[in-house]
């Protein structure tokens, strides 16, 4: 059995149809997050300022670049640097990552 060329499981990247959960975004970040800043990914908690480890701008674009890539949710670079947890950036992603209910 071959995988769709687009399933998250060849990609990684959710695509339409996948329901992307709070727990899964928060991981994803958590570990795009350690990956830019060289730290272990148990280091990162979701509940603490990403501020805290020391993002500056070059990584909030980054990490907004990768997220994007990841999910197809742009994300402005301000509002990393605005003091936000892993778990509040993650729940704006889903809540993104949603279609709109006409």
């Amino acid at each position: 059995m071959t995988a769709t060329p687009h399933s998250t499981a060849t990609t990684g990247r959710p695509v339409l149809g996948d329901t992307l959960t709070e727990q899964e975004a928060v991981a994803r970040i958590s570990g795009l997050l350690a990956q830019l800043l060289e730290l272990a990914p148990g280091d990162v908690d979701p509940e603490v300022p990403v501020s805290a480890y020391g993002i500056d701008s070059a990584n909030s674009t980054l990490l907004a670049h990768e997220v994007e890539r990841w999910c197809g949710v742009p994300l402005d670079r301000e509002v990393l640097l605005g003091n936000p947890t892993v778990s509040e950036i993650a729940t704006e992603v889903v809540s993104r990552s949603r279609p709109a209910l006409s």
